[in-house]
């Protein structure tokens, strides 16, 4: 499909002389990507019902598990032996992942057949907003410069690779997705026919709630009690293994942060995490009274823990037994 020069629709080749450029082989290898919360997800979707595999299993996101663990776990010298299964495999698959330029570097890329990318380009303030929602950020925390940079990095990264890269409006795909799907299409040498072209074009929408949830960052924790002027609770981040920041309030001021690194047994036989998810402020070198309110806050976040925002004397006269107070294993279900 050629493109219209006389119509702006939302799509821009980089690296190729056509839609259809190749080396001669239809193999090749798609990576969607775009800086976080720019529309990953809804193009990953599209391109997966058009018939690209793009991972055994994936999460609600449309990340590819295996991806994903290489990616963000440091497993990189696994990534040779997983190309060669999925090249062996599909002559032409792929995977979604958000900020490549911040997760690859250019010799990784070098490992991929034929590879090809899928950038989708959002508007910024939109992304810097859905970045806080979907952090828990409150209003005063102004993500837009860090989303500007984010691109002009993405933009200088791709320009660097000199592979063909069809770089791909978000705002454009919503608003004439039957003017860009075909040249999409034709770059990732996808062909689905009319009935599922239909199907595809009815499920493009903003704000799918399945993105929301599965994106959306979910904290879970609870303040205990003060013992021996020591104020203990807990706090964990879903799907994660990394301890959280907590901020501890007093009056609404804040007066001490810590991470949720402490070991305790009962955590971890009510599978919190691997049990080392508690956090422990010292009271005692603050200016603090019995009346005093204490509120427990994720650093930088709106998430306020369970039993927050309590007067100091009555977490003094909770019980001894943290695992009687928090119940970890019933409140690390709950969402905020």
């Amino acid at each position: 499909m050629v493109a219209d020069l006389n119509l702006n629709d939302g799509l821009i080749l980089r690296g190729g002389q056509s839609l259809e450029v190749s080396n001669g082989t239809a193999e090749r290898t798609i990576i969607i990507t775009g800086i976080a919360r720019s529309g990953t997800t809804m193009m990953a979707a599209i391109l997966r019902q058009a018939g690209l595999f793009i991972g055994e299993r994936v999460y609600e996101t449309e990340e590819d598990v295996s991806f994903v663990h290489i990616a963000s776990g440091g497993f990189k010298d696994l990534l040779p032996s997983l190309i060669a299964q999925r090249n062996k495999r599909h002559p032409i698959w792929g995977f979604k992942l958000p900020n490549l330029h911040a997760q690859f570097l250019w010799s990784d890329l070098a490992l991929f057949r034929n590879l090809r990318l899928v950038v989708v380009y959002r508007d910024p303030v939109a992304v810097s907003l859905r970045h806080s929602l979907a952090e828990r950020f409150g209003e005063q925390e102004d993500t837009l410069y860090d989303s500007i940079r984010a691109l002009e990095a993405q933009t200088r990264f791709i320009d660097k690779i000199g592979r063909p890269a069809l770089l791909v409006s978000y705002e454009k795909m919503l608003t004439i997705p039957e003017k860009l799907l075909g040249q999409i299409f034709d770059f990732c040498s996808l062909h689905p026919d009319a009935d599922a072209m239909t199907d595809i074009i009815d499920k493009i929408r903003p704000n799918n709630e399945k993105y929301i949830s599965g994106a959306t960052r979910s904290f879970s924790g609870s303040v205990d009690h003060v013992l021996k002027n020591q104020l203990s609770g807990w706090c964990q981040e879903r799907d994660s293994l990394t301890p959280v920041l907590v901020d501890l309030f007093i009056d609404d001021k804040l007066v001490d942060s810590k991470l949720s690194n402490v070991f305790r047994t009962d955590l971890m036989d009510a599978g919190v995490a691997n049990g080392a998810r508690g956090f422990i402020f010292d009271l005692e070198r603050l200016e603090i009274n019995d009346e005093s309110i204490i509120r427990v806050k994720v650093s930088r976040r709106t998430v306020e823990l369970d039993n927050s925002g309590k007067k100091l004397r009555e977490y003094c006269n909770c019980p001894g037994s943290p695992g009687s107070v928090s119940s970890p294993g019933h409140a690390a279900s709950r969402r905020f």
